[in-house]
């Protein structure tokens, strides 16, 4: 069985700015063996092992991608160093793999990825509602990271009646240990890791009919007029053509926003809610279709996450340098941040499972 000695290409380059600096290292040789010496420089790291063991672990390499498997990659390992080169010779052009779902009528279970003596990550999805769990851990260990939703987890010992309630949303995690009993309720839909989102609580909304647009329309002229009311705004009353024109260039924005165009859906455009309101915000405020432009398009993105059931709050500090709507809607007007980093900011102030929407 032939053997390998190997060099990775780190250690190699690493050992020739040494030999820049005057700090190289230096051996002799005896045939192919190294041996005490200073006639040569030589790089003092390298792995020797048959061909049939680089050969078995760079099908496990292989196969790991497909089998959603993490390696044990120490620190300076031969393991990393093959894994890394390996990586350098995949074809991305195939990038994506399929996800094993285990699926009922309580949701699904989906294991994203595993290791060899580690444990998993894995994607639960409850629907509102569902019970899951009612099982107990001999030694398994569980921390569970909330994506979206609220729900009730419930421990206890084998041995006890009494249960530890604890109410878990997005802005927690519940650890489950091991010699506790679990259950896990439902209040709204619960994700248990990140991943890419289908059509759920927080998809986009679609207003494809003529009449729904109309009826926002409407109802955007009216936020409008009572803003400047209770802002003690001193603007002339739109009438005539200017309000026809200021209704047209309205559902022009919604429409963008709201409506299918060319086939692709609001679904399409949109990551998810907070994205659509951001959009229509800034077109809304940058149109300058009113006076008190910034007001009325701020309340109105907070008014369609509203609606749509996911109601955002943010710090009202009476401060303008520590009012979270006030920079918001100025770094959406000055560009100061990015339309994903101001939807980012809507997603971390969503109210989970309050159920209040007083509170926006």
């Amino acid at each position: 069985m032939g053997t390998l000695e190997l060099l990775y290409i780190d250690d190699l380059v690493n050992e020739m700015l040494g030999a820049m600096l005057g700090q190289e290292h230096r051996c002799g040789y005896d045939g192919t063996e190294r041996v005490e010496g200073y006639d040569f420089c030589c790089a003092p790291r390298t792995n020797r092992g048959p061909m049939a063991g680089f050969t078995i672990e760079l099908n496990r390499f292989r196969c790991s991608h497909d089998a959603c498997f993490i390696h044990n990659l120490a620190d300076n390992s031969f393991s990393k160093k093959l894994w890394s080169t390996f990586q350098s010779y995949r074809d991305f052009r195939k990038p994506t793999y399929r996800l094993e779902s285990n699926t009922d009528e309580r949701g699904s279970l989906t294991k994203f990825l595993g290791t060899p003596d580690r444990g998993q990550v894995s994607i639960d999805v409850c629907k509102p509602g569902a019970t899951k769990g009612n099982h107990w851990h001999m030694s398994k260990w569980e921390r569970l990271l909330v994506v979206s939703g609220t729900a009730p987890i419930m421990l206890r010992r084998v041995v006890e009646t009494d249960e530890d309630d604890r109410l878990v949303d997005r802005r927690s995690c519940s650890a489950d240990h091991c010699g506790h009993a679990q259950r896990a309720q439902t209040l709204g839909e619960l994700m248990m890791a990140a991943t890419q989102r289908s059509a759920h609580p927080f998809a986009p909304l679609v207003l494809d009919e003529p009449e729904s647009l109309e009826a926002m329309a409407a109802a955007v002229m009216r936020l409008h007029s009572t803003l400047m009311t209770i802002g003690r705004c001193y603007t002339t009353d739109a009438t005539g053509d200017r309000t026809a024109l200021e209704l047209g260039r309205v559902e022009s924005v919604l429409a963008d926003a709201f409506s299918t165009i060319f086939g692709q859906s609001p679904a399409d455009r949109f990551a998810d809610i907070f994205d659509q309101a951001t959009y229509v915000a800034e077109h809304m405020v940058k149109d300058h279709i009113f006076d008190g432009n910034k007001r009325t398009s701020l309340v109105f993105a907070l008014s369609v996450l509203r609606f749509a059931g996911t109601p955002v709050v943010l710090s009202d500090s009476p401060e303008p340098k520590d009012n979270q709507y006030y920079a918001w809607i100025q770094d959406l007007v000055s560009s100061r941040r990015t339309n994903s980093e101001l939807a980012e900011e809507l997603r971390c102030g969503f109210v989970a499972g309050t159920g209040d929407l007083s509170l926006v």
